[in-house]
This record gives C-alpha cells, sequence and structure tokens, in this order.
C-alpha cells in the first residue's frame, strides 16, 4: 500500500488539474449555436435541422440550436456564408458534404473548396432516392418506362431536385446505362419536385423518398435508389433487384464547422449531436421522417466524403464520353 500511495497521490493531483482546467477555460458553448440551411424551410436538410433543435439544447450547455434559412445557388449559398464565417465553432452548415457539392464540383464552379474551407463534424442521416410517375401514369414498372422510353426518345419529361443533386446522378445515370432519352424539366427543390410528379406536369421524377409519404395516393414508387429497399416504401423494388445497374447515389445530411474552428471544440459538438441523435424523441422524429439515422463521427464522415467524391468523379467522366 505504501508502494500504490505516491502513484494514488500523482493520479488525484492529475485529475484535480484537469478539472481545474475545465472549471477555468472558456466555456463552450456559452451562446447560441447557428446551423445554417442552404435551402427553404419545408425540404429533408431543413427537417433534418429542426428534428436536432429540438432535442439537443440539454447537450449544449443548454444553449439553443437556432436555424437560419439562407437558400440560393444550388443549395450553395448557405454553405458559403458559414465558410466565411468567423471560425469560432458558433456558425455550422447543415448540408456540408452532400451530392451538390461531391458531384456539383464535376458540374458547376463552386464558391468555396468545400475540403478545406471545412471541417466535418458529424454525419446525421442518409435518405434514399425515388423514382416515382403520376398514379394515373401507364407505367406500372420501371421496364416499362425504360422499354417506352427507348421507342420514343426524348418524349417523356422527367425532373429532379437540382443541378448536382444526388437525384440529378440517379437520373443521369439511368440515361446512360439504358441509353434511353428523356426531356429534363429545370427544377430545384424537393417539395417542387414531388408536386410536379404528383401534378401530372411530368412523366417521372427523382426526388428524396420521403417526401413521398405525403402523397401516398397521388404518385407511384418504380424503384428505389440504394442497396436495399428502404422500409418506408417495402413495396418499391431496388434498382438492383429490377436489373439496372446505376450508382445509387444517397442523400447525406451533415454538419459542417469552418476549417478554422479547433479540433476540441469540434469533438464538443459532435458529442453534443451524437448524443441528441441517440435520444429516443429525435429517433422517432426522423423515423417518421423516412431518414436513415448514421450517427458518424468526422473522420467517418470525412471518408464517406471522399468516397462519394471519386464515385461522382467516375460518374463525370462517364457522363463526358
Amino acid at each position: 500500500m505504501r508502494k500504490l500511495m505516491p502513484m494514488l497521490i500523482i493520479f488525484a493531483c492529475l485529475l484535480a488539474l484537469g478539472a481545474s482546467t475545465a472549471v477555468g477555460g472558456e466555456e463552450f458553448p456559452s451562446k447560441p449555436v447557428y446551423v445554417v440551411v442552404g435551402y427553404n424551410p419545408g425540404g429533408g436538410t431543413d427537417m433534418n435541422a429542426r428534428a436536432l433543435a429540438a432535442t439537443v439544447t440539454e447537450y449544449l450547455n443548454n444553449q439553443p440550436l437556432v436555424i437560419v434559412n439562407k437558400p440560393g445557388a444550388q443549395g450553395l449559398l448557405g454553405p458559403k456564408f458559414v465558410a466565411d464565417s468567423k471560425p469560432d465553432g458558433y456558425t455550422l452548415a447543415l448540408g456540408w458534404g452532400n451530392s451538390e457539392m461531391t458531384f456539383g464540383q464535376y458540374l458547376m464552379k463552386m464558391p468555396f473548396d468545400f475540403l478545406k474551407d471545412f471541417k466535418p463534424v458529424i454525419a446525421l442521416n442518409a435518405l434514399t432516392c425515388i423514382l416515382a410517375v403520376p398514379a394515373d401514369s401507364p407505367f406500372n414498372s420501371l421496364k416499362e418506362l425504360v422499354d417506352y422510353a427507348k421507342a420514343n426518345p426524348g418524349k417523356l419529361k422527367w425532373t429532379h431536385t437540382g443541378r448536382g443533386s444526388f437525384n440529378h446522378a440517379n437520373g443521369l445515370d439511368l440515361m446512360r446505362t439504358t441509353g434511353i432519352k428523356m426531356t429534363e424539366v429545370p427544377n430545384v427543390g424537393g417539395a417542387k419536385t414531388r408536386n410536379l410528379v404528383a401534378g401530372g406536369h411530368v412523366d417521372l421524377a427523382f426526388f428524396a423518398s420521403f417526401l413521398a409519404l405525403s402523397v401516398p395516393d397521388k404518385i407511384k414508387g418504380l424503384g428505389m435508389a440504394y442497396p436495399q429497399r428502404d422500409p418506408a416504401f417495402p413495396d418499391v423494388p431496388t434498382f438492383d433487384e429490377q436489373g439496372y445497374n446505376i450508382m445509387n447515389a444517397h442523400g447525406l445530411f451533415g454538419i459542417g464547422a469552418p476549417a478554422g474552428v479547433s479540433d476540441e471544440r469540434i469533438q464538443v459538438l459532435y458529442e453534443a449531436f451524437k448524443k441528441a441523435t441517440d435520444h429516443k424523441a429525435y429517433k422517432k422524429i426522423v423515423a417518421g421522417l423516412g431518414f436513415i439515422p448514421l450517427g458518424w463521427d468526422p473522420q467517418t464522415f470525412m471518408d464517406a466524403v471522399k468516397k462519394d467524391i471519386t464515385n461522382y468523379g467516375v460518374l463525370a467522366e462517364k457522363l463526358a464520353k
């Protein structure tokens, strides 16, 4: 016991030092944290932000998570604002690492370098992409639609949620792999895309599948772009099941911070958001929205984003041929 005493004393001193550092250091966060959403209220990114805000306050030193919608520039105006903000951890971007960045960089000029100008914080959820047609459409399977498109090049009108989106990528890849040609109807926004197809204004649309939950009697799902069926749509087969080998691009909802934010603050934010995503109230909200929970840490999130960049690069190269 006499030999253990010096070690115990040293250990107690270290604990005391750690406690005093934690108490004496700057408290973070000590004021509201702002999360900027680059889209209008009501879409998937916005819904993710509001679900998180509803449960995270108790894990952020009782500071609220304030949502700021800054739509524009294909969803890139919001992240641009965050990239240029003070790197103190109080201004974050929900939507960092999404397909508008990882795929969009191959289609248009980015207003920022999304790898150099940001640090990942957490990947919250993923969501699937559905190919939907109006409820009264003559097509009851993906094969019927593809066969018609092959026989009638350019006659079918299709739309998606925006240039560079994962929905856009899936539509382009379906045309590339099947050789069909369709007429694109330019559009921006998930809710608008859903409404266009539900109202019969286009023949088909690719959009985030959770949006279809609100119009079950106005559309038919012909294919799910995901490795397995979406539990919210058990009767909609995947593209793979039907023999169509597209890239199965899917949405990734994550939070990024300006690159200058310290790793210590990134870790505090990650731990708070992870606790919130593990909360039963949060899980209930996102399950009802049809999102697939992730909760990835910063490194896992960054690895996934880099993988997406590679995959979208391969698609962009194939489309350019």
